[in-house]
């Protein structure tokens, strides 16, 4: 049996954030980022509270990064964008 010591990060917020951070310095609000994105304004708005009933898909995440020109791995929290030092047999 695996016990965590610590809860892990709320993902779902990290990654909320980074993509409101994004959208606020490309100039989008959250209503223009919805529309191109093809998401209901209403559910846009619920993602971007960073509720894991809630979480952005890898496919809207690709939307966004697309939409403002960043790459889609701008929006993974930092763990998951550092080097692994893991090996796999």
């Amino acid at each position: 049996m695996i016990i965590l010591e610590t809860k892990p990060a709320p993902v779902a917020g990290e990654i909320a954030a980074l993509v409101v951070a994004a959208l606020e310095e490309a100039g989008y609000s959250q209503r223009g980022a919805a529309d191109a994105t093809n998401l209901a304004a209403s559910s846009f708005h619920r993602k971007l509270q960073g509720d894991e009933k809630y979480e952005f898909t890898m496919t809207q995440l690709l939307r966004i990064a697309a939409l403002i020109g960043l790459p889609p791995a701008s929006f993974l929290p930092e763990a998951f964008r550092s080097p692994c030092s893991c090996s796999i047999a």
